[in-house]
């Protein structure tokens, strides 16, 4: 398997969690930067990927995509969200584990991933199990909401979830590795699409379609913070309303 992570602190400690299960072994490590070639290159059957935000693992995966065969991929994340979970299972990505718990279940994790099965924390499992079994109750401005953000592209909805997310420009350029300008012009055609006037507004509307489920660490466990009738994402942060930043 291989391990990318940009700390190498947390790659050595990922690194001696697998090799202590002795039917694992690590092929290749490096930073995220470096993941395409060292796939390329090792042919790890499993790839563990550790982001802060899984979204940020879109752009890696989908240029994993593209290689033949492709890796299977296990993404750890500090901080998902609903819609992440739904955007990475979507993309047949293997696994998604919690940072905090990610220790103790990468031992089974990894083995189910290479099997070509699927592994996710026990708080990630929850979630979808819910979002599946629980009855839904949509208002008219949710359906209006759910409704103008079908009509995005799926690279726009991709922009607007990292909008939601309080990144600039810049950082959504990084994340999906595209240019400013194609950024911006993403921004402009989700302004136009969601008929809002700001950055504020288009996560508003985002959060109102999604009703995301986040899925945190506090002092002593994962909580899942149901966001009705709480602020959302980047007003609680307290994002800028311009199309440039």
């Amino acid at each position: 398997m291989g391990i990318v992570d940009g700390q190498p602190l947390s790659r050595a400690g990922l690194r001696a969690i697998v090799e202590s299960q002795h039917q694992l072994s690590v092929v290749a490590e490096g930073e995220p930067r470096r993941a395409i070639s060292m796939v390329r290159n090792a042919r790890p059957d499993v790839l563990v990927a550790h982001f802060t935000h899984g979204f940020e693992s879109a752009s890696l995966i989908h240029h994993l995509r593209t290689l033949i065969p492709p890796p299977a991929i296990l993404v750890i994340a500090e901080y998902v969200t609903e819609s992440a979970i739904r955007h990475l299972l979507a993309r047949d990505i293997g696994g998604i584990l919690v940072r905090h718990s990610a220790t103790q279940h990468l031992p089974w994790a990894v083995p189910a991933v290479a099997g070509r099965g699927r592994a996710l924390s026990p708080e990630i499992a929850r979630a979808v199990i819910g979002e599946y079994v629980s009855p839904s109750q949509v208002s008219d401005q949710q359906h209006s909401a759910r409704q103008m953000v079908s009509e995005l592209s799926p690279r726009e909805k991709e922009v607007l979830h990292l909008i939601g997310e309080g990144l600039s420009n810049r950082v959504i350029a990084e994340v999906l590795n595209i240019s400013p300008e194609t950024v911006k012009d993403h921004v402009r055609a989700v302004f136009t699409k969601l008929r809002a006037g700001n950055r504020v507004h288009a996560a508003r509307v985002a959060w109102e379609a999604e009703r995301e489920v986040h899925l945190t660490r506090n002092s002593e466990h994962s909580t899942i913070d149901r966001l009705a009738g709480s602020a959302a994402p980047a007003e609680r942060q307290g994002s800028t309303a311009t199309l440039n930043r």
